[in-house]
């Protein structure tokens, strides 16, 4: 099955998957969605961060973008939540449309259960694919353990001195280069997102 899929909220956030391509196999996106008043209705998606243009416009209106896909990905975003509907609210609409739900959007146990449990009921997917075992309510990480282990394979780390300074794109584009070259080659990410493309995240 492919499942076509539109993303919102979309920001700059999602813009190092697009531009990588490298979302699951089974996944083809077919719109993105952001909310209104955020500057993005009508633009090509390469040029929102000063980039190269892709193609792919956005839009802001939610409910028409509905009738063209059978999946909604909601993802984590660099705007400040304030300016956002309720997404709960727009997860609820969109299993009300029949649509399966994937999420990389921070949501509490209480609603991801009660979303889990609806799709279930409406004989849809729901996927999270935020990786929360190691983040409290802060989201600072936590070490389990303290044990430094010895590694075989080559590392190549990628730091950024603040936010905002492409960590994510710079990690995916080292991915592309490896994979090109015939290495074996593993992300640990620093964004929930590297979990929708199938790597780790911390």
């Amino acid at each position: 099955m492919t499942y076509k899929t539109i993303v919102y909220p979309f920001d700059r956030n999602f813009l190092p998957i697009l531009r990588s391509k490298q979302y699951p196999l089974d996944i083809e996106i077919v719109g993105l969605v952001a909310p209104e008043g955020w500057g993005f209705d009508g633009l090509d998606v390469g040029t929102i961060d000063f980039g190269a243009a892709l193609d792919i416009e956005v839009t802001s209106n939610f409910q028409q973008q509905l009738a063209s896909c059978n999946t909604v990905l909601f993802v984590e975003m660099d705007h400040s939540t304030e300016t956002l509907p309720d997404i709960k609210d727009s997860i609820n609409l969109a299993i009300d449309a029949k649509k399966n739900i994937f999420c990389t959007y921070p949501l509490s146990q209480t609603d991801k259960e009660e979303i889990s449990a609806k799709c279930k009921a409406n004989s849809l997917e729901f996927r999270n694919y935020r990786n929360e075992q190691d983040s409290g309510a802060t989201g600072e990480f936590s070490y389990r353990s303290k044990k430094i282990f010895e590694l075989d394979v080559p590392v190549l780390m990628c730091f950024g001195l603040m936010e905002q300074v492409d960590k994510f794109q710079t990690q995916l584009s080292f991915l592309n280069f490896f994979r090109e070259k015939g290495y074996k080659t593993e992300l640990v990410s620093s964004r929930n997102l590297g979990r929708f493309i199938g790597a780790n995240s911390m």
